[in-house]
């Protein structure tokens, strides 16, 4: 399957996934809302931020928007639970302006950390009570949907306030790389040069490999070819510029990699079936 594939966010979702048998996304996707991981038991592989990290009970991952991802079984052990909160920043207006909330998210960036014990507690106490105000709907109580909301608020800021004073977490260097792949390499290249011209044969030279065996490792690691998650990765950037910005689309065109702006359309229109055009005037 290609990828990425775009999943847009909801205003609200939550979940709670107890897993015992064999399950892979074989595909990167992104979101235009934030999600939260956190991994309660159980072990599996997350690939995030160009590299893949082994999941443990009591790590955390915040992934901010338009960024590729995606979880698969981690060796033999394919038994998990993990929660899972996604969101739109939007719903905090029911108690912040506008600019809280741009100051308080403008201090987010994707990253991946170890809670210990008590730190776990304390978060699965917030999911607890995100749980506990939802059901509060169906039984006719207003409030609910704010209550909850708030107390996701709450969740981003304790963690950012774990982040800030990390001498309170396992940061990212603690937390296991799976795989040290000079596809990792390539794939960083592409997140950091999506802007320039990427000819295939400077990623071979970049990953010392020869083309079929580039070719499979590529595959087994994106679930995509080459060529097809280069231009969905510069169709996520372009995705990002038509939301923030009034470009013009020829310019979002240059600025993400495209030669045209007709090979972008072509790229988007597979994503998100309509043309960006058409994405910009329902935006």
């Amino acid at each position: 399957m290609n990828a990425p594939i775009f999943q847009p966010t909801k205003d609200f979702q939550f979940s709670f996934i107890e897993n015992s048998k064999h399950w892979n996304m074989y595909y990167h996707h992104y979101h235009d809302g934030y999600e939260i991981y956190f991994q309660t038991a159980g072990t599996r592989e997350i690939f995030f931020a160009h590299q893949s990290y082994l999941l443990r009970p009591g790590t955390v991952c915040i992934i901010t928007p338009h960024i590729l991802h995606s979880t698969k079984n981690a060796g033999e052990d394919q038994s998990y639970s993990r929660h899972l909160l996604n969101f739109k920043t939007e719903i905090f207006r029911e108690f912040l302006t506008e600019n809280e909330i741009n100051g308080f998210f403008n201090e987010f960036s994707s990253c991946i950390f170890q809670l210990d014990a008590e730190q776990c507690a304390v978060l699965s106490g917030y999911l607890e009570n995100i749980h506990t105000y939802w059901d509060m709907r169906w039984s006719g109580v207003g409030r609910g949907t704010k209550l909850a909301y708030m107390e996701a608020y709450r969740i981003m800021d304790y963690l950012l306030r774990l982040i800030q004073n990390s001498d309170n977490i396992s940061t990212l260097s603690d937390v296991p790389v799976i795989s040290d792949s000079e596809i990792y390499t390539v794939i960083q290249y592409i997140e950091e040069h999506y802007a320039e011209n990427i000819e295939l044969r400077d990623m071979l030279s970049l990953a010392h490999m020869s083309r079929p065996t580039f070719y499979r490792a590529f595959k087994q690691i994106t679930g995509d070819s080459f060529g097809h998650y280069l231009n969905r990765f510069r169709a996520v950037k372009a995705h990002e510029l038509i939301l923030q910005s009034k470009l013009p689309l020829a310019e979002i065109a240059a600025k993400t990699g495209f030669p045209s702006t007709a090979h972008m359309t072509r790229i988007f229109r597979e994503i998100h079936g309509v043309s960006p055009s058409e994405f910009r005037r329902s935006h």
